[in-house]
């Protein structure tokens, strides 16, 4: 696998980004032994992370600085570039100028997805006059206030920019290095943060994506619930206690059960006399369910450490938990100006979000099938989505042009095309914060030769009609084509049940060949294909048995079983709801005919069992039993996957439920009455019907 580091020249300019998607697309490119094009393969994920951290002193001096970060990285410091490495083991060890006041501290750090950890740490020393400054990376914002963002800079001005308010800036969290690997030493001291993207890890396991840990993250902080004073992540804010604040109590509510393990309390003051005032002594940690009956997990107390404190404790699944006072200086109120609850565990969910690719080529493409490996222990979940533009600015809305959400390998690729770029989203979740789903490779099939026609938009008039009534609908597709398109031999048309084709306008001097309709496909047959721009008009007949259907529809190339997704019309839609329901999403249940004589002549020899399903947008299982009058089950006909639809005789989706007369081991029953119950799981609950059925000879 090939990789593309950005240099740092770049950050003077953002048009840099399409040659850099280009790069990195031609990195993934693989070129597939199989007959139908190329196949753009991704094995190995890469992120890249910004970091700033301001350091302040009264003086001006000369420092040492050590950096180490996973996997590449740059360092600038007070706006001046001091180093860079490639090498996450090698220590850089760089001379630093420190200014009187504030000092910035800038990374840019590019993870490789190698499994070798997430995140940097850095170790600061400098000779003051009458001391030693001792400055490393922690998670203790009292200390060292540090902050991330995944978004490109325009420019170099990030690295000295005040970003602690910014939206695009967040609090890192714990990463994780192997020390024990560095080049030389670096201060225990010196924790190591990272910044997870969308909540997924691409770092700790080489060649995957999975939904990163907790560990390090303040679950306390900007949570609404909390007391705002000390969950604001400001620490020039506090809760002020009573003049005698035993008993008293700091509420703190994550909002959902989070597994824990830390608590720290930190102290309001500007010096070390204001927070010795200012301190709580002792206090208990308490956590609850329900908010009314408490345990207590840990305490502290005659604390003489007053600028913060921590209580730790075996890890937790907690919803609400709570710090009391049992111990307070004598003629003082207690100032706190931050309780931060720390988390570990992964996180429930998270999203990977790619950047616009084209695949190592930048012409109009036919995208294939989709294929992915993913491992999903028990109770985790992975599902992909995708979009494509023709330009980066249709990819500026992060909300906008997903496709529905993929959870099966091998699907064809499901978002309008042709398209020069494509991007995808991988959606993790787990119901066990113990384990992690993780995607290992994702391949897509494409082809630039394989290309029907270069636009395809298509709406569906009327956009409503009444439940289970034949209605007449007319589609309209728009095709423009470029010089190098193959043309449209085969159109296939999604439709809510059997359709009765009806007219067809604008044709181009192509002719319909054939057409056919299954329960859930209209499709045509063009011969000669059609291959000059024209708005294409299909009427067609058919029925709606669901709240609502997508009309979407797909092209085909002479010789070519690659279909082509024709995206959703701008200036009319191709979604059809329901406007007069049916109140029973099972129902018109009977026997048809209702006395069969199975005796081979070719009439009534079986009977249909009857019904319309309805109100259901995914397939459901139903069960039909045949029993004789003492209630003796004979026969069992399973239908494991049913859409809504009409299965009478004479709908269009025909009869499913057919029974021929005969048992479970093939013999003819006995003449006379018989009863059947079909039962079919909905969402609602479980409908069952029962009826007779008369059997003669």
């Amino acid at each position: 696998m090939l990789f593309v580091d950005v240099p740092s020249s770049a950050f003077d300019a953002p048009s840099y980004l399409p040659s850099m998607i280009r790069a990195i697309s031609l990195a993934l490119f693989v070129l597939a032994t199989a007959a139908h094009a190329d196949t753009w393969e991704q094995t190995t994920w890469r992120r890249t992370a910004f970091y700033r951290g301001t350091i302040s002193t009264e003086q001006a001096a000369p420092g040492t600085l050590q950096v180490a970060a996973v996997d590449s990285y740059e360092v600038w410091f007070n706006g001046e570039y001091v180093g860079s490495g490639s090498d996450w083991t090698q220590v850089l060890t760089v001379p630093v100028e420190l200014d009187s006041g504030v000092n910035h501290l800038a990374l840019r750090v590019v993870n490789h997805g190698l499994g070798v950890g997430n995140g940097f740490l850095t170790h600061l020393r400098a000779h003051l006059e009458d001391s030693l400054l001792v400055v490393p990376s922690t998670t203790d914002r009292s200390l060292v206030p540090w902050y991330w963002s995944d978004q490109e800079p325009a420019d170099l001005a990030w690295t000295t920019a005040n970003v602690s308010k910014s939206d695009d800036w967040a609090v890192p969290q714990e990463g994780s290095i192997d020390r024990d690997r560095l080049s030389v030493p670096v201060s225990s001291s010196a924790a190591v943060l990272a910044g997870f993207s969308g909540d997924v890890d691409i770092g700790s396991m080489a060649g995957s994506v999975s939904l990163n840990r907790l560990d390090g993250v303040n679950l306390a902080l900007g949570n609404p619930r909390s007391p705002e004073e000390t969950s604001d992540g400001d620490l020039r804010t506090a809760w002020r206690g009573r003049p005698d604040p035993i008993d008293q109590k700091i509420e703190i509510d994550v909002g959902s059960p989070r597994r824990m393990h830390k608590v720290r309390v930190i102290t309001f003051g500007d010096d070390d006399t204001e927070r010795k005032r200012n301190s709580i002594r002792g206090y208990s940690v308490q956590q609850s369910h329900d908010r009314v009956q408490w345990v207590e997990i840990g305490f502290l107390q005659d604390i003489r450490e007053y600028a913060r404190t921590e209580v730790t404790f075996e890890p937790e699944v907690i919803r609400f938990l709570r710090v009391v006072v049992t111990e307070a200086s004598d003629n003082s109120q207690p100032l706190v100006a931050e309780v931060e609850a720390y988390g570990t565990g992964h996180n429930y969910r998270g999203t990977y979000v790619s950047p616009p690719l084209d695949l190592g080529t930048a012409s109009h493409k036919n995208f294939g099938r989709v294929h992915w490996d993913a491992d999903l222990p028990v109770d985790t979940a992975l599902s992909l989505q995708f979009r494509t533009g023709n330009e980066l600015s249709d990819f500026v809305d992060p909300k906008d042009g997903w496709s529905a959400v993929a959870e099966s390998d091998g699907l064809w690729f499901p978002s309008p095309e042709p398209a020069s770029l494509v991007q995808y989203r991988v959606n993790l979740n787990t119901l066990d914060d113990r384990t992690t789903p993780s995607l290992g490779s994702l391949s897509i099939d494409f082809s630039s030769q394989d290309v029907a026609v270069s636009s395809a938009q298509g709406r569906v008039t009327p956009n409503g009609a009444p439940m289970g009534v034949a209605t007449e609908f007319f589609y309209t597709v728009d095709l423009a084509f470029g010089p190098d398109d193959d043309g449209v031999e085969r159109l296939e048309l999604a439709v809510p049940s059997g359709a009765i084709l009806g007219e067809i306008f604008g044709l181009g001097g192509a002719s319909l060949a054939e057409w056919q309709s299954t329960d859930e496909m209209l499709s045509l047959h063009f011969d000669p294909p059609i291959t000059t721009d024209t708005q294409l008009g299909i009427g067609f007949a058919a029925s709606t048995f669901t709240l609502s259907h997508l009309f979407r529809s797909w092209l085909y190339a002479p010789e070519s079983d690659d279909p082509l997704n024709v995206a959703e019309a701008t200036d009319g839609g191709w979604r059809l709801l329901a406007t007069d329901p049916l109140q029973r999403g099972f129902g018109r249940v009977a026997a048809n005919p209702p006395v069969l004589t199975p005796n081979g002549d070719g009439m009534n020899d079986e009977t249909v069992i009857e019904f319309i399903l309805s109100r259901t947008i995914a397939p459901v299982r139903i069960v039909v039993g045949i029993h004789d009058l003492s209630g003796r089950a004979l026969r069992h006909l399973v239908l494991p996957s049913v859409s809504a639809g009409d299965y009478t005789r004479s709908g269009a989706s025909a009869g499913l439920a057919r029974w021929d007369g005969r048992n479970e081991v093939g013999q003819l029953v006995a003449p006379g009455l018989y009863v059947y119950r079909i039962e079919a799981a909905l969402g609602a609950g479980t409908f069952v019907e029962t009826g007779t059925v008369a059997v003669a000879y």
